[in-house]
């Protein structure tokens, strides 16, 4: 014969049983919400990184495309200079022989550079604020060297990394919020940029 204590303790025990398998579901919902978020943040850097490699080649082909075309002009002026000081000899003109020289003559500032093109990390921090900047047509364009453009950026709070330190750095990014370590949106630190600028610096001394 069941008593109604015997039907107290029977609910009892259900709703026990109930509320831990709440919990337990609870917790079940909570860890696949932390997976997913984490898979989306992944997804998301996945993106990022495509679209800059993207923007990347576009921008050193059109470097390519600029340094051929300056090369090109180099060469034709060369020519004519050339054409200016044989005319210039021969018919004993001045202005022709000063031509020659002129066109001889290097530019003032040196040669403009052509091909450094770098990811840019503002201070937004990843994935909002990451661009690509052509550091050479920046430079062309302030009549300045690259070694002052990329300063002036960095005083900005910008961090600029080579293709390979970007693709390194979302690597490591990515493998952090897998593990639960780190999150987006996410700023580098400073140390980041120490490592970059070096690796900078000895690019322009290799390409000077």
């Amino acid at each position: 014969m069941i008593t109604g204590n015997d039907s107290l303790k029977d609910l009892q025990f259900r709703a026990g049983k109930l509320a831990s398998a709440t919990e337990s579901l609870a917790a079940l919902f909570e860890e696949e919400g932390i997976r997913l978020k984490r898979g989306d943040q992944v997804a998301r850097l996945k993106s990022l990184h495509a679209t800059v490699m993207r923007h990347m080649e576009e921008a050193k082909r059109e470097e390519r495309i600029a340094g051929y075309r300056y090369s090109e002009g180099k060469s034709e002026r060369s020519i004519a200079g050339s054409v200016a000081g044989i005319v210039g000899e021969i018919f004993n003109r001045d202005w022709l022989r000063n031509m020659s020289q002129t066109l001889a003559e290097p530019p003032a500032n040196g040669e403009p550079p052509f091909g450094t093109v770098l990811v840019r990390i503002g201070p937004g921090g990843v994935p909002e604020d990451v661009h690509v900047v052509s550091v050479s047509r920046l430079a062309r364009e302030s009549n300045r060297k690259e070694s002052e453009v990329i300063e002036e950026i960095q005083k900005a709070k910008n961090q600029l990394l080579t293709e390979d330190d970007f693709t390194g750095f979302m690597a490591r990014l990515t493998e952090k919020i897998l593990e639960g370590r780190l999150g987006l949106p996410f700023k580098p630190r400073p140390s980041l940029q120490i490592q970059a600028s070096q690796r900078l610096r000895l690019g322009q001394q290799n390409k000077g």
